[in-house]
């Protein structure tokens, strides 16, 4: 049996995933401390107890072996460019990782493979949600404004 918890250390240090049993709830089991800033959500493998996601607002995702843990993730993925929104495992294709942010972007990938970063924003005008300029108003076609 398992249940996870995500804490943060007073004062304000570093961002955990604890995780505790059920059974003997008086400490937690393990503590992994990885991220910058708040743990957003947290998926656990459908294919492998052990293997374990964490999605934060440092714009990076966590993949974890729970069994094997020495404190450090198996696996660091930083592709997004604002914080990471959500984490999930496809239920269908086992090792198949998905995260979406903030960024606007999804990313699906193969587990142990780090997803490229989204392009860059193609180089822009003026926005097309810029206000229109403001000047005297135009003579109109018979000369008085």
């Amino acid at each position: 049996m398992r249940a996870f918890a995500l804490t943060w250390p007073r004062p304000l240090r570093a961002w955990q995933v604890r995780l505790w049993d059920l059974r003997s709830p008086a400490q937690p089991v393990q503590q992994l401390a990885s991220h910058t800033f708040a743990v957003r959500r947290v998926r656990f493998c459908p294919h492998s107890a052990s293997q374990l996601l964490s999605a934060s607002y440092d714009m990076s995702v966590c993949l974890w072996d729970v069994v094997t843990a020495t404190h450090r993730p198996q696996h660091q993925y930083n592709h997004h460019s604002e914080f990471v929104l959500g984490v999930e495992w496809s239920l269908f294709e086992e090792g198949v990782l998905a995260s979406c942010g903030w960024d606007g972007w999804l990313h699906v990938w193969p587990r142990g493979v780090h997803p490229a970063p989204p392009p860059l924003p193609p180089a822009a005008g003026p926005s097309p949600f810029a206000p229109a300029p403001v000047g005297p108003p135009s003579a109109g076609p018979s000369g008085v404004g």
